[in-house]
């Protein structure tokens, strides 16, 4: 298998190595939008596991992501948050004129939840779903905070995957791939190659985090259990999303910020004045109460789900729930009967 990057974008080309006659190479682009390749090897004197290969462009420099993994590898593998963290299994280098190219071996993975809420009837998550789901993502992000000293600044629903429980599917990725190769074509010299999706697994895998390079978590969860955004940002203006739309949003929810919690902004002389009063040119929402936004939920399941976003959603850091209180949470550990 040969795998070639150009600077203006990616051409897999297809071998075969001296030391692996009988093996018949596939490489495939898993429909999900990222750099990830999957490589699927199969011979008939040795079984191959599938994996994932990230491949960085030449214009990125992967030394600090790699320090990360390498934190995370010498991690306690007994916390029960390890597993739920995708580490590196290999990393080698693609020689090419002109600089080389850094590729990254890691588990292959299912799609992430965005896709997985995308394929859901009514694109969200059920709370069953919603709860098995979160429950592995804060013991991992215990993991990372409380033993590895890391914290994710990128949570969101692109970077949460589900490991594959169901293996038959990387098989029929593979022979779909064998029986039907993906469409292509040659552009300026380069192949493009289309993406294909994996089957729907019949048992879904555990969550865990890629991407290493908060209250972000809330709005992820709220995004994947109500199928829509809590915040928008869209300016009065016209023009789209703007900073200030998006912090007028908030206010609206969680009142206004701490005096102590602007003073450690940088952009904070943009939007308040030194009386920490809002100087910005959107008028602030009003009446944005989460218990009204909150319409799947019910009585006291509702009261504690509500509970647990509330933990989350605060200005400070040091106000928030940690992940290990959020992995014990009530509303994520009990199982409610309709």
């Amino acid at each position: 298998m040969i795998i070639c990057i150009h600077s203006n974008g990616i051409d897999f080309g297809m071998g075969k190595s001296s030391d692996q006659k009988n093996t018949i190479p596939a490489i495939t682009v898993p429909h999900n939008g990222s750099l990830e390749r999957l490589d699927m090897e199969r011979s008939p004197q040795s079984a191959h596991e599938h994996v994932s290969l990230k491949t960085y462009t030449r214009d990125r420099d992967p030394k600090e992501e790699f320090e990360i993994y390498k934190r995370l590898r010498k991690g306690n593998n007994s916390h029960p948050g390890f597993r739920h963290i995708r580490t590196a299994l290999e990393v080698f280098t693609i020689p090419r004129t002109g600089g080389d190219h850094t590729c990254l071996v890691q588990k292959a993975m299912w799609e992430s939840f965005r896709e997985l809420k995308d394929r859901l009837p009514n694109h969200y998550f059920t709370e069953k779903i919603l709860k098995g789901a979160l429950k592995p993502l804060f013991l991992a992000l215990d993991h990372l905070h409380a033993k590895c000293k890391l914290v994710h600044t990128d949570i969101k629903a692109d970077n949460t995957l589900s490991e594959i429980e169901d293996k038959s599917i990387l098989d029929a990725f593979t022979e779909a791939e064998m029986n039907s190769p993906s469409p292509r074509k040659v552009i300026d010299g380069v192949t493009v190659y289309s993406s294909r999706r994996f089957d729907v697994p019949r048992i879904f895998g555990d969550s865990v985090f890629i991407d290493f390079g908060s209250a972000v978590r809330g709005a992820m969860i709220w995004d994947l259990s109500e199928g829509r955004h809590m915040f928008h940002g869209e300016d009065s203006d016209g023009k789209g999303y703007s900073t200030r739309a998006h912090l007028a949003e908030i206010i609206g929810m969680l009142g206004p910020p701490p005096m102590d919690f602007l003073e450690r902004g940088i952009r904070t002389p943009e939007f308040f004045d030194k009386q920490g009063d809002w100087i910005a040119e959107m008028t602030i929402a009003r009446d944005v109460e989460l218990e009204k936004m909150e319409v799947r939920l019910q009585g006291r399941n509702k009261e504690i789900f509500l509970n647990m976003m509330s933990g989350m959603l605060q200005w400070r850091p040091e106000d928030r729930k940690s992940s290990r209180q959020l992995a014990d949470d009530p509303w994520i550990n009990e199982i409610h009967i309709t």
